[in-house]
């Protein structure tokens, strides 16, 4: 992966096209935003990544997402993702007023995804990053931690890189179902 980022991203200041048909753990997301911003104008990218959800960085966001991709409905069948993943098609325009703003603390992207179980009539939760899946709600997604303050008796939300703590549940982890009640 380091030799990507070194050889491979380096190229995207000289670039028409990058085809990202990548899934990169979301611990390298400020890593590959960085090499993004830096995209020729009118570089055309193609990725498996909305850029509105990983963008942690302070760098503007050159990019803009191609009217042709906007229904959510637009899935590829991947080896990886058996339901088919998103795949998102955007244009280098340094010309136009940014839409993507940098969110150093982001508060929308997980791993996990939920998924119903008919069988047992319960979610189980499955993360796209390693391959692996349980039962139980997961303490951590994207950069965000549940962790349990003995001192007041209720869950905070600690976000690891600006270690920034709330009391407020972030999307992600209250997209897989926490609450301020957890």
């Amino acid at each position: 992966m380091l030799i990507f980022f070194s050889l491979g991203l380096d190229l995207c200041e000289y670039s028409d096209v990058v085809f990202f048909a990548v899934h990169i753990p979301c611990k390298l997301f400020p890593q590959l935003c960085q090499r993004l911003a830096r995209a020729k104008h009118g570089c055309r990218l193609f990725t498996y990544h909305a850029l509105d959800t990983i963008w942690w960085v302070s760098e503007v966001c050159p990019f803009f997402k191609c009217e042709v991709n906007v229904p959510e409905t637009d899935t590829f069948s991947t080896s990886w993702s058996p339901q088919g993943y998103r795949f998102h098609v955007y244009i280098c325009d340094r010309s136009r007023e940014p839409e993507i703003l940098p969110e150093a603390r982001n508060e929308t992207y997980s791993e996990w995804q939920a998924i119903w179980d008919d069988k047992r009539y319960a979610y189980f939760y499955h993360n796209q990053e390693t391959e692996e899946s349980q039962w139980e709600v997961p303490h951590h997604a994207g950069c965000w931690q549940a962790a349990y303050s003995e001192e007041h008796s209720a869950y905070y939300f600690w976000h690891a890189p600006s270690s920034h703590s709330q009391w407020e549940v972030p999307k992600c982890l209250a997209d897989l179902g926490w609450s301020t009640a957890t």
